[in-house]
């Protein structure tokens, strides 16, 4: 690589100087122009922090809601937004309606969901689409909730595995029996040095059997169990009975996407343009006391509107240091501590990093559930 880094030396050693320069005496701001880019912008935090570099960037701009930033698939229309955010125009509805059609004159999938965010932001009321009942009334029960942990690091941790090759460590299981009713909630995790794949798929399978319908947020369970049916002969691992499962479940419609559900037939203004589970149930909790009550009656955990569920989940101390588990990331950099850092041969430490991770996936499927609940309180009357 030796040439292909010679051609780039010059240009990166005067960013480097300038970089270097800005951090010299006084702290200098580099100059940028705003845009659709600023929208992942770490430095995008909120009003409580003592310095907002978005703000410095964006001035009153800032402080504009609901952000044209927040547009569903806001990245897809790069040339308007970057264009009204140069010209002053920040809100969410300077977005001219007649710019949301494809270039064929149709409308398609992404500018349906954005026209309903504009809409529905606007009236402040949620969206219940044509396919969210007959979704609901189709499925079978018993009704299994699920979500998967994985990690695909550089370095791989087992022999025989390539580069970023999977690692099914996880699974979370909230079961539904009848509408109604307690969930009942099974788990794994694996503990062992040993590649897990095939011991997850398995204990996975003797959790949801034969019977029922699955449901997952996004396309990532499917994938996952497809992948890991691809390599159990690989790894040594062949088992026919195991293998047909897996091809059935991933390859049959028993599997229900609750993500792709919500894109198509569910908004609630407090989502945004975004549809992550976190997301949907923070709007859902924000605004709808029986969902946090049926929280609490299920979890034993109390929470305020003004909270969130996953701020809820208890941190606990490791070696003198609070740590929690949130989000994925997290749920990664856990299982690496747990498995292989530092703490691995420290039994107290491993058992701490152990329990925030069945905390936090646990949290994850009864999100789903909750979801679920809300949905069908909104249609009950329609069936």
């Amino acid at each position: 690589m030796s040439s292909e880094a010679a051609e780039l030396s010059a240009e990166v050693e005067t960013a480097a100087a300038e970089f270097e320069e800005s951090l010299a005496g006084d702290l200098r701001k580099l100059p940028a122009p705003i845009s659709i880019d600023c929208r992942d912008c770490e430095y995008r935090v909120g009003d409580e922090a003592r310095r907002n570099g978005f703000r410095e960037c964006w001035g009153d701009l800032a402080d504009v809601a609901p952000s044209v930033l927040d547009l569903y698939q806001a990245h897809k229309l790069r040339d308007l937004i970057d264009e009204l955010v140069q010209s002053g125009k920040a809100s969410l509805f300077d977005i001219p309606r007649d710019a949301l059609v494809n270039a064929d004159g149709t409308v398609g999938a992404y500018n349906s969901r954005r026209l309903v965010q504009l809409e529905h932001t606007a009236s402040g009321e949620e969206w219940l689409g044509a396919r969210l009942l007959p979704a609901l009334q189709s499925v079978q029960y018993p009704l299994h909730f699920i979500d998967f942990e994985t990690s695909r690091l550089a370095l791989p941790y087992h022999k025989g595995m390539r580069p970023y090759g999977l690692v099914a460590f996880q699974w979370s299981c909230h079961t539904l029996y009848r509408k109604g009713e307690r969930p009942i909630h099974r788990e794994w995790l694996n503990n062992e040095d040993l590649w897990p794949n095939a011991k997850f798929a398995r204990s996975l399978r003797n959790c949801i059997g034969e019977e029922g319908t699955v449901l997952a947020w996004a396309t990532h369970e499917r994938a996952t169990l497809q992948q890991v049916l691809e390599e159990l002969g690989v790894f040594g691992e062949s088992d026919p009975e195991l293998e047909e499962w897996l091809r059935n479940l991933t390859e049959s419609n028993r599997i229900l996407d609750m993500n792709k559900l919500t894109r198509e037939s569910f908004f609630h203004p407090g989502m945004g343009g975004r549809t992550s589970i976190k997301v949907v149930l923070d709007a859902l909790w924000k605004s709808d006391a029986k969902l946090r009550a049926r929280f609490e009656e299920l979890t034993g955990l109390a929470g305020s509107a003004e909270g969130n569920p996953y701020g809820s989940l208890p941190p606990l101390e490791i070696n003198g240091i609070r740590q929690q588990v949130a989000e994925g990331t997290g749920a990664m950099r856990a299982y690496q501590a747990m498995m292989y850092g530092v703490e691995r041969d420290d039994m107290q430490a491993r058992e701490q990093w152990r329990k925030l991770l069945l905390q936090y996936c646990e949290l994850d499927t009864l999100a789903m559930v909750l979801i679920w609940e809300y949905w069908e309180s909104r249609l009950s009357p329609c069936w």
